[in-house]
């Protein structure tokens, strides 16, 4: 029966094997030395053993007992591996590179930004209610036609619309002089304070200023 004791420290995978071998005496009730017992060692397989713990293991020490044959193995290994050199810094990025992926990140946003004509005024409602386009008076509607189309030139504080509200009728006013360029709600849409109604096309020095509409 073969029985193996092995210590194991961190190690290379390569390393000189050095044998040491001794003889185990094995001591009577009266404290004398029984003869060894021969066991027969196949050293060939021993050495298998060996190299195969070698190629496969990081064991440094091995004490390998065969009957009374006791085996010691020291596996000679380098004191550390050669450090490997750090690996290179990463170039730093061009300054030109740098610079641009603002100026590109910009146009982009530019170029989703809807534009916004600054010469167009919008009328906002002062209540909460219902969008009515039609003409009131005292809650009564009066004919079929609206209040003004899309075009009509309006003068300041000219009603533009109504916004509904229990039945009473609070007036869109021109804040002034202009032309109606688009209704932004429709009749009997539900409207909040300070929401954007109907926006106008200003006057400025007895002309229009607005879309295609220039001195």
């Amino acid at each position: 029966m073969t029985h193996a004791q092995a210590k194991g420290k961190p190690s290379a995978p390569q390393g000189e094997l050095e044998f040491t071998s001794h003889d185990l005496s094995r001591e009577d009730a009266h404290g004398e030395e029984e003869p060894n017992i021969k066991v027969n060692v196949d050293v060939s397989k021993v050495k298998s053993f060996l190299m195969n713990v070698v190629k496969t293991t990081e064991i440094a020490e091995l004490d390998l007992q065969m009957g009374d044959m006791e085996l010691y193995v020291l596996r000679k290994v380098a004191s550390s591996a050669a450090a490997a050199p750090p690996a290179p810094a990463p170039a730093a990025p061009a300054p030109a590179a740098a610079a641009a992926a603002p100026v590109a990140m910009s146009s982009l946003e530019e170029a989703s930004e809807p534009s916004v004509d600054e010469t167009i005024v919008f009328l906002q409602s002062e209540t909460v209610g219902t969008f009515r386009r039609g003409r009131y008076a005292k809650g009564k509607k009066i004919g079929s036609k609206p209040c003004v189309e899309v075009g009509t030139q309006v003068k300041k504080g000219q009603t533009v619309a109504f916004v509904e509200q229990m039945g009473t009728y609070a007036p869109v006013l021109a804040n002034q002089a202009g032309e109606v360029h688009e209704f932004l709600v429709q009749e009997g849409d539900p409207v909040g304070f300070g929401q954007d109604l109907v926006s106008l096309y200003p006057f400025f020095g007895g002309h229009i200023i607005g879309e295609s509409k220039h001195v």
